[in-house]
């Protein structure tokens, strides 16, 4: 065990103190896959190396590191094999930014200091930046502002340019004397279309709201603080959305007044679901009691979640919710591929498009203490575990204090490690080629 938080944000803890009413979705239990190594064309390597703390930057000066104060770090993949990320710099004209990793190279996304299209420049990118990419290359991001008119926004950068899809201090279309005070996280789609989290005023109030920004710059209410949640109740707060091709967005969010205390949601462009709630039963026996902040949806409209369970032998696991069934992908004391049992699962799991769930997990009695996986309903892979060799001499000594993936179009996975010998003690992300 290595101590990791099992719920990111204290808001989204569901602990069950409720009585279970009767449940009628239909539940699978747990699935049996075959393992195997991962994948990797002959002649090709296993992973590639997007940045690596000390090389030189795009717009001068060197990547230093890729988090902020040991948050986890999330480098979106898409269909191109292109990596999203950002890192803070060291002897550059700014103190950090984005960056776009291709096959061809690498580019400056947005940078400390950039001028923005609604006056002022952008001051950093807050407390938890997480970059969203789509398969134009297009990224959205959350940061603050010096110097303009609003303190923060959410923007998205395509073909070098820059456009605001929210700013603080403007109204919210769909809250009447509803105005923006602040963002976190976005997901962006094919579509070009955004979806944030917002702390929205109302007078001397203030709400959590999950809107959706179009790119024509119009902005739609998906869910506020007081609507009512499907599955019964009203919601209290919510997790970062996630939206897919759709339009549809999933997410974890606290109820009150309800039979659940909260769960994991997934609002479709014409209805809504509760797809899995604390006090419900879950395919491995007791209760679900506790959800991870964040989930990840697929255009297939599958979302997959890491949960804590009650009254049953196993203590987490990760979930793939497919319409109307819910099946384990991998569970605490569970064998995983490659040797070893889970023993415990990182913050979050990410979804490929063909349903497959990336994580990291720490491992007993397996050829490394931690390891990032990716598993589905036929096949789990071990993809890279501490101690392993990642490409070109470079062997992975750790990976950060809270180690996540994500998984894109194809298979495809992104993570960050700390390597050991000549690299000792740096930061490096990595992407793989196609997993089949």
């Amino acid at each position: 065990m290595h101590g990791w938080s099992r719920a990111v944000s204290a808001a989204l803890v569901l602990a069950v103190l409720v009585a279970l009413p009767t449940w009628t979705l239909t539940r699978s239990g747990p699935i049996h896959w075959a393992a195997r190594t991962l994948f990797a064309a002959p002649g090709s390597s296993k992973f590639i190396l997007v940045a690596a703390g000390g090389q030189p930057a795009p717009l001068g000066g060197q990547f230093d590191h890729f988090d902020v104060a040991h948050q986890p770090i999330v480098a979106p993949v898409n269909a191109l094999g292109e990596v999203a990320f950002f890192s803070s710099l060291l002897r550059s004209p700014a103190e950090e930014g984005l960056f776009l990793f291709s096959g061809g190279g690498m580019r400056r996304v947005a940078a400390v200091g950039d001028p923005l299209p609604d006056g002022g420049t952008l001051g950093n990118f807050a407390k938890l930046p997480i970059p969203s990419l789509n398969s134009q290359s297009a990224v959205a991001f959350t940061a603050r502002i010096s110097g303009g008119s609003a303190t923060e926004g959410v923007f998205v950068a395509a073909k070098g340019r820059i456009r605001a899809v929210a700013l603080a201090g403007r109204p919210v279309a769909g809250v009447p004397g509803g105005t923006l005070l602040g963002f976190e996280d976005v997901s962006l789609n094919d579509r070009g279309e955004v979806a944030f989290l917002a702390s929205v005023g109302r007078g001397r109030d203030q709400a959590d709201a999950l809107l959706r920004g179009d790119s024509s710059g119009g902005l739609t209410r998906l869910a506020v603080s007081g609507d009512p949640a499907p599955g019964g109740g009203t919601f209290a707060a919510f997790g970062p959305p996630v939206i897919n091709g759709e339009g549809g967005a999933a997410f974890a969010a606290t109820v009150e007044q309800g039979p659940w205390l909260g769960g994991v949601y997934l609002l479709g462009p014409k209805a809504g679901r509760l797809v899995a709630g604390a006090g419900q039963p879950s395919p491995l026996g007791g209760i679900f009691a506790k959800f991870s902040e964040r989930v990840s949806l697929n255009d297939r409209g599958q979302v997959v979640f890491v949960a804590v369970l009650k009254d049953t032998r196993v203590g987490s696991a990760i979930f793939l919710a497919d319409g109307e069934s819910v099946v384990a992908l991998a569970e605490e004391g569970a064998p995983a591929p490659g040797g070893g049992r889970y023993a415990q699962f990182g913050p979050w799991a990410a979804l490929d498009d063909q349903g497959r769930a990336a994580f990291a997990a720490s491992v007993d009695g397996g050829p490394s203490s931690v390891g990032i996986f990716l598993v589905g309903r036929e096949v789990g892979i071990r993809v890279i575990g501490v101690g392993d060799d990642a490409g070109d001499g470079r062997r992975v000594s750790a990976f950060p204090l809270y180690p996540v993936a994500t998984a894109g179009a194809g298979g495809r996975m992104s993570f960050a490690a700390v390597l050991a010998g000549d690299d000792a003690g740096r930061q490096a992300l990595f992407v793989t080629p196609p997993q089949p």
